[in-house]
C-alpha cells in the first residue's frame, strides 16, 4: 500500500528541487548578462580607421572604413560632419547589422552616410564623428563612437601643398 503522507513529501521534495534548478538557470543568466555587460565594446567590433579624403567644393568625398568585428551584431549609427570650429554641417543616421565574415574595409562616398551630397560645401576643414549604438542576439546594448581625420573641402582647383596647423 502507498503511503500517501511519503507521496506528497515527494512531491514538495520535487517541488522543492524544480525551484532550486529555476533559480540555479536564473542567476546563471543573470551572471551571463554582467559579464557581457563589463566587456568593453571593442570585444564586440573595433573601428581601426575612419578617414575621409580631401575634395573640392561640389564633389563628394571618399570614406575608408576599417572596422573589425567580432561578434555577429546590430544597430543604429548616426553621423554628424563638422567643421573644426564645431559648427555642425549636416548629420545622417541608419541602422546597419555587422557580422564577423562581412569585409573589415569598406569605401564609400560620405553621401551614403549622410544621406545628401549637400554637405560640407564650403572650402574648410571638416571632421566625420560617428556613434554606433549596438546590440547583440541577447538585446545588451554598447555604444562606440569614431571619429575621423581633418579632412578639407578646397574651392575647384586648388591644391594644399601642407596641411593648416589645426
Amino acid at each position: 500500500m502507498i503511503d500517501r503522507k511519503s507521496l506528497r513529501d515527494r512531491g514538495f521534495d520535487l517541488l522543492g528541487a524544480l525551484i532550486v534548478i529555476a533559480l540555479l538557470f536564473a542567476a546563471y543568466d543573470r551572471y551571463r548578462q554582467w559579464t557581457q555587460a563589463v566587456q568593453p565594446v571593442s570585444d564586440w567590433i573595433e573601428v581601426t580607421r575612419l578617414e575621409v579624403a580631401d575634395a573640392d567644393v561640389g564633389e563628394d568625398p571618399d570614406v575608408l572604413f576599417e572596422r573589425v568585428v567580432h561578434r555577429d551584431l546590430t544597430g543604429d549609427w548616426y553621423a554628424e560632419v563638422h567643421e573644426v570650429t564645431g559648427r555642425q554641417s549636416c548629420a545622417g543616421r541608419g541602422n546597419a547589422s555587422y557580422t564577423v565574415d562581412e569585409p573589415d574595409q569598406l569605401r564609400f562616398p560620405l553621401s551614403d552616410f549622410i544621406g545628401s551630397n549637400r554637405c560640407a560645401q564650403q572650402p574648410g576643414t571638416y571632421i566625420l564623428n560617428v556613434v554606433f549604438k549596438m546590440r547583440d542576439d541577447s538585446g545588451l546594448l554598447k555604444t562606440l563612437r569614431a571619429q575621423s581625420n581633418p579632412f578639407y573641402i578646397r574651392e575647384a582647383g586648388v591644391v594644399i601643398l601642407e596641411s593648416p596647423p589645426p
